[in-house]
């Protein structure tokens, strides 16, 4: 037995573009990707070689710079606690992921807005809330609260490290065609410290407040974040580094400027008067 049809009306090829052109609605909500000629090349990567120095590479060997780069990039107003640079530098090794993909989510960092931290809070904390993922239709939103309970409601606090985590799976997902799942960032990658709800939470934040406009991250932003990334790790090898004081250590330290000071004052029953005319 066939099928039925879904639908009887047949419409022409103009009327079918008049359709789609008025209640069309794209079936995801992430950005896509300019299409890239075989002449373009295939990837990021590829559009940036010979970005990366040698002297770069010869500086910044581990993750602990890069973590300590990534983790000055969260809005201040984001976190009640210091991000971990050192948690930080664990994501970036067990992801693996190159150098210039790292410089790309360094500058969607960059470029996010004061306002990504309350979009990002309340989201985290309907996430906490409302942990099943159920409309607000069965849970009740936390505005229709009174306004005493409202008040009585703590904020639950969230670990920064999860911006930094987000921004590296949205690269990840935007530059590979075969991307991480989800459930290897929060399971592998970050060791269950975050649920696959909080990391789509925090990435539609990140997207939100960036106005879905990844493409304005070119090769030439992403080889300026690469040059910055690579000043500061010539600054960070010379002052931890022994022996590389520049010479600072060896120089005799001025003495402390003396004012001499005459006598204009004495101590009498207790207290500092002026001292009496002759």
């Amino acid at each position: 037995m066939n099928s039925p049809a879904l639908s009887d009306i047949s419409l022409s090829d103009e009327a079918l573009d008049a359709y789609f052109a008025t209640s069309y609605v794209p079936p995801s909500m992430w950005p896509t990707p300019p299409p890239v000629t075989p002449e373009m090349g295939g990837s990021l990567s590829k559009s940036m070689e010979g970005v990366v120095e040698d002297s770069f590479t010869c500086l910044v060997t581990g993750e602990d710079l890069l973590a300590t780069h990534l983790s000055s990039l969260i809005p201040p107003n984001a976190c009640q606690n210091r991000p971990s640079a050192p948690r930080i530098a664990q994501y970036l090794s067990r992801s693996a992921l190159p150098i210039e993909l790292i410089a790309f989510s360094a500058c969607m960092l960059d470029n996010l807005t004061s306002r990504f931290a309350t979009t990002w809070l309340n989201a985290c904390q309907d996430t906490a809330v409302n942990p099943t993922g159920l409309s607000h239709s069965l849970t009740r939103p936390s505005d229709q609260f009174p306004p005493t309970l409202r008040r009585t409601r703590q904020l639950i606090p969230v670990d920064p490290e999860l911006i930094v985590l987000a921004a590296l799976s949205l690269t990840n997902s935007y530059h590979q065609d075969h991307s991480f799942s989800k459930e290897f960032w929060t399971t592998v990658v970050a060791e269950r410290k975050f649920s696959v709800r909080q990391l789509n939470v925090t990435i539609s934040a990140m997207l939100a407040d960036l106005n879905y406009r990844l493409q304005v991250f070119t090769a030439e932003r992403v080889e300026e974040a690469l040059e910055y990334m690579r000043r500061v790790g010539r600054t960070d090898v010379v002052n931890e580094t022994p022996g590389m004081d520049m010479g600072l250590k060896g120089r005799r330290e001025r003495p402390a400027l003396k004012v001499p000071m005459a006598g204009t004052s004495i101590w009498m029953n207790g207290q500092c008067t002026p001292e009496p005319s002759p």
